[in-house]
């Protein structure tokens, strides 16, 4: 019973991580766009 509330610890960490690496990422191709948007017109 303790291995399963350890191994949830660790599946919510990876899922923050996760989580941060995709709004990062996001972030990111938002800048991208904004910049192939600027340099179009």
């Amino acid at each position: 019973m303790r291995l399963r509330t350890e191994l949830q610890k660790k599946i919510q960490e990876l899922e923050k991580y996760v989580s941060a690496s995709n709004s990062f990422c996001y972030s990111i191709q938002y800048e991208l766009n904004c910049q192939l948007i600027k340099s179009k017109y």
